[in-house]
């Protein structure tokens, strides 16, 4: 019982520190737009819906980005949202490519002023506990 514990706070210590580098990561994203405004995917479209919710309305294998209305949407969260397309492979790597990725089954990022942004990544949730042994 022992060993399987320290197995899960080992585990779980990797995933935070995991988690921790891929905050710093887009926090570096979300401190210079200015940088990033051109965004990853050039042909990824974005709508207002009924003036208050900005988003990807088609799944183009890239991630899933909104607003959602609480603050104006201006040219600078829409400049905004370009930007945050740099931190989807981010998150993408957390979930399926990643050290832990067999204990995460979706990432995101919620920023202050409401902007989502979801890797839109989906797998089964495989845990040390499901491993054959």
């Amino acid at each position: 019982m022992d060993e399987a514990a320290a197995e899960i706070d080992s585990v779980m210590s990797g995933i935070r520190k995991n988690i921790i580098s891929t905050s710093v990561q887009i926090s570096y994203i979300l401190s210079d737009t200015g940088k990033y405004d051109t965004g990853l995917y050039d042909e990824q479209k974005y709508e207002l819906h009924d003036a208050v919710i900005y988003h990807n309305p088609l799944d183009l294998g890239h991630g899933k980005l909104f607003y959602t209305g609480v603050v104006p949407i201006l040219e600078i969260q829409k400049r905004k949202v370009k930007s945050m397309e740099h931190a989807i492979p981010l998150l993408k790597s957390l979930a399926s490519d990643g050290e832990f990725s067999d204990y995460i089954v979706q990432a995101y990022c919620i920023t202050s002023d409401s902007l989502f942004v979801f890797s839109h990544t989906l797998i089964c949730l495989r845990s040390c506990l499901q491993k054959e042994t």
